[in-house]
């Protein structure tokens, strides 16, 4: 193909131009041509769910040459070389006036804005040493270019929603509404002194109603919005008010799809708890119910919506999403065949967080019933057998501490040659763990009711290894008397001691979550009873080690028996004036009503 001179480039008109840009676009793109904005003129903008990116379409033919300050420069095929001034002042006002505008239509969307300078000519040569700016790129590497940047794109991420808003938005067919208004309008709510909130254009009007929803209700129930919107211009607007109260929905669900519809807010966030639905094992034939979380995420927002249930061995209740739903799912088994890996279904959301539905995996394994045998011998002898091999190495844990060998060798001499914390804990974790796999839920597999257990326990044992080694310090340091016996021999052996009962809570916990068969997820009345009174002692151990802590900060060398002391003092000095105080009364009560003695003569009486 002949090489053109500078005379004869090719061009393209903007139609083309159009289409051949489209042509290197992702589907989830937008291209608008033509955008005035603040006195700029932007030639294409491209919004993408990630970032703007602003194409500067130029048709130079020659030989590019970058230039990190001043002009670039172009050889052409006679050998001429041409100066082009260069567009980062350009590139910054339109970047300017694109986040300005952003920020007043979309408030809290925070986008990327990429410069592009776009070579159309295809006869056009590069002369590029890595990245140039603003980046220098040939229509045909286009789409690469764009994968390139977003993926290092940071800010808001928009939806197809958001994105079409943006859209009309920069293409100005609403133009005006971003505007400021030419009359207020003023809320019946929202400032002090009783003052209503003015709005002085339709996005303040819309970021007012999202966050004083009632006073977004009040004034589109009443119509005064819907005759503002058209005195502004934005129609759309006042017909959308119009309809969303011929939907005679609840309050919160028109004043929500008013807000979506006009494209300035985003989408409210779902948040499902669990995200995946999953009963677990259950035994063949079994129903089983399981409670679900549906709500709104974080940011703002008013979810409302359907759910459809598309298995049919799945009941759901209730079908509809107000604001939140606790929805109980209810899985029958009886159809399903057994199979070691589980059965999976669907649950469809459509609500107002998606413009699609989505789409809800859940899942059931379904299990043989196990035989008697099963049941009350093998269970039990796997779960002893397990908890002997536990119980013995921690035994020889304890074993090695030499933990109160000295009293035995003292008080049981006959006892100390023996091993005895490896007996008594391979005792004591066996059977628990043979009394864990008697009460093992049926439809549960060996293996993993273990899995189960021993994963309690070990929590367990953390756990109560660190509360032991609290409390240990906080005893050395609150009672100074204990002093000879801080070593970190004896800190060590009250953690593993604690350590080794954690057969009990593990045990316990593993027991009754075999036994129960309410609603999966479900609060329990009884646990969180339960919960409350051990939050309560808690803190009123947390309350009275606080205190005691004061009083050794304060007063350092006061101890308990000084204290005991102290108080038995001041009680029985206290006892000491009541009774006094109460003598006092006594006497005083005798001579005013008791005292009889005979009234004193008077002079003449004596004189006779």
């Amino acid at each position: 193909m002949e090489r053109l001179d500078t005379a004869e480039q090719v061009t393209m008109d903007s139609v083309a131009l159009d289409n051949a840009v489209n042509a290197h676009l992702d589907s989830d793109m937008r291209l608008i041509s033509e955008i005035y904005l603040d006195g700029e003129t932007l030639d294409w903008v491209i919004i993408a769910p990630e970032a703007l990116f602003v194409l500067h379409p130029r048709t130079w033919a020659g030989q590019i040459r970058p230039a990190a300050l001043g002009a670039w420069r172009e050889r052409v095929d006679s050998g001429r070389v041409v100066s082009h001034p260069s567009i980062r002042s350009v590139a910054r006002r339109q970047t300017k006036a694109l986040q300005t505008f952003i920020k007043s239509a979309f408030p809290g969307v925070e986008l990327s804005v990429h410069h592009i300078l776009l070579l159309t000519n295809p006869n056009a040569q590069t002369l590029v040493h890595g990245s140039t700016d603003p980046h220098l790129v040939k229509l045909a590497d286009l789409r690469v270019e764009l994968s390139s940047l977003t993926a290092t794109a940071t800010g808001s991420r928009l939806d197809a929603d958001m994105r079409n808003a943006l859209m009309d938005a920069l293409e100005g067919r609403d133009e005006d509404i971003y505007q400021e208004a030419r009359e207020p309008f003023t809320f019946r709510s929202g400032r002090w002194m009783g003052f209503g909130r003015r709005a002085r254009s339709v996005p303040q009007a819309i970021r007012h109603m999202d966050r004083v929803p009632e006073d977004g209700i009040y004034h589109l129930r009443n119509g005064s919005l819907a005759r503002w919107f058209e005195a502004q211009g934005a129609t759309h607007l006042s017909d959308l008010a119009k309809q969303v109260l011929r939907s005679r929905q609840n309050d919160s669900i028109m004043l929500e799809s008013f807000l979506q519809g006009s494209g300035l807010v985003p989408r409210p966030k779902l948040s499902l708890d669990p995200p995946q639905p999953d009963f677990g094992y259950v035994c063949a034939g079994e129903r089983t119910t399981m409670l679900w979380r549906i709500g709104k995420g974080r940011g703002r927002g008013y979810l409302h919506g359907q759910i459809l249930s598309r298995t049919p061995w799945v009941e759901i209740h209730p079908e509809t999403i107000d604001g939140s739903a606790d929805v109980t799912i209810t899985a029958d088994s009886a159809g399903l065949s057994i199979a070691e890996q589980p059965v999976r279904g669907e649950i469809h959301l459509e609500t107002n967080a998606s413009s699609e539905p989505v789409s809800v995996p859940i899942r059931i394994n379904v299990r043989p019933y196990p035989s008697a045998f099963e049941r009350r011998v093998l269970r039990p002898l796997v779960g002893g057998l397990l908890g002997l091999l536990i119980g013995l190495v921690v035994g020889a844990i304890l074993d090695g501490t030499a933990l109160g060998m000295g009293l035995l060798a003292e008080y049981a001499p006959l006892l100390a040659g023996l091993p005895l914390w490896i007996l008594l804990m391979g005792l004591a974790w066996g059977v628990s763990g043979a009394v864990r796999g008697w009460h093992q839920r049926p439809a549960w597999p060996t293996w993993y009711a273990s899995v189960r257990w021993l994963g309690r326990a070990l929590v367990w044992m953390i756990g109560l290894a660190v509360l032991a080694q609290i409390a240990y310090v906080l005893a050395m340091w609150l009672f100074p008397a204990l002093g000879p016996y801080d070593t970190p021999e004896l800190a060590n052996q009250v953690s593993l001691l604690a350590a080794s009962m954690a057969f009990v809570p593990a045990l316990l916990g593993e027991v009754r979550a075999a036994q129960y068969r309410g609603v999966q997820g479900a609060p329990n009345k009884a646990q969180a009873h339960q919960r409350r009174r051990a939050m309560q002692a808690a803190a009123g151990v947390v309350a009275l080690v606080v205190v005691v802590a004061v009083v050794r900060f304060l007063a350092p060398d006061l101890t308990v028996t000084g204290m005991a002391n102290d108080v038995s003092e001041r009680l029985s000095g206290w006892v000491a004036a009541q009774n006094q105080s109460l003598r006092g009364l006594r006497d005083d009560y005798y001579l005013r009503y008791y005292d009889r003695r005979a009234p004193q003569r008077t002079i003449d009486e004596a004189g006779d």
